[in-house]
């Protein structure tokens, strides 16, 4: 009996599928899934009354057009503002509520064969522990695990996720001697970084995959892969699909 090849390389669509849709929204993230994604990163911050929510900034006026911190805001407000990104988008998908993680993890539990990347955010440190942050999130991905990565910039978070039995991602600001040194300490399964970032003669060996964001050109997609980059993350997943089939 053959056993089958493990693919060279996973094609994430980076807040679903921005270049067509809002980011970090149930319908950006289906649609990137929709158009052959292998997997998802989106990021998660956390409401005033402790909702873990699909959304990348601290503040509301980027995505939604409207003024004010997250963090003070309850889930039942925030579930009726559109985060449809006005400004970049106009009016097109408008509305597209701010989702929960609840609500788009059992949208994610259709889907097993899809991997899924959940960022914590860090600015959420600055309201509650990460203990208290961990188990919110952690109760709500549990039904996903098999198929589910927590990534953050917070090796911290990480160390918690682990210890819940989930698979690790570190993002990675620099790579730098300190930056390795502490990778080999956390033994991460992914680490995560800017592909501008990647030095000339490539990324550190270890027991770790690499995972690269953001590529929208196919040539440094292809570049990538052929440095044996396992994940490239992109906001046009239509577009790298199309051109990295061959691969």
């Amino acid at each position: 009996m053959t056993t089958p090849q493990r693919k060279p390389y996973y094609l994430i669509g980076h807040r679903g599928f921005p270049a067509q849709y809002p980011e970090n929204t149930l319908a950006g993230i289906l649609a990137a899934i929709a158009e052959g994604a292998d997997g998802v990163e989106f990021d998660i911050q956390i409401s005033k009354d402790n909702i873990p929510i699909v959304f990348h900034d601290d503040t509301l006026e980027r995505t939604t057009g409207i003024s004010g911190a997250l963090g003070e805001y309850t889930y039942s407000l925030l579930e009726r503002i559109s985060a449809h990104e006005p400004n970049r988008l106009g009016q097109t998908h408008l509305p597209e509520p701010i989702t929960s993680l609840a609500a788009l993890v059992q949208e994610l539990k259709k889907w097993p064969e899809v991997q899924a990347f959940a960022e914590i955010k860090q600015e959420i440190f600055l309201r509650q522990n990460r203990e208290k942050t961990m188990l919110s999130i952690g109760t709500i991905l549990e039904t996903i695990k098999s198929h589910c990565t927590i990534i953050s910039f917070d090796s911290d978070i990480l160390i918690l996720a682990r210890q819940q039995g989930f698979k690790i991602g570190w993002v990675l600001e620099a790579l730098d001697a300190d930056s390795f040194n502490l990778a080999q300490q956390l033994n991460p399964n992914i680490l995560i970084v800017d592909y501008t970032k990647l030095p000339a003669d490539g990324p550190w060996p270890g027991p770790w995959q690499w995972f690269v964001y953001d590529i929208v050109d196919p040539a440094e997609a292809a570049k990538a892969i052929e440095r044996g980059i396992t994940f490239i993350e992109t906001w046009d997943i239509a577009r790298l699909k199309g051109h990295c089939a061959h691969l």
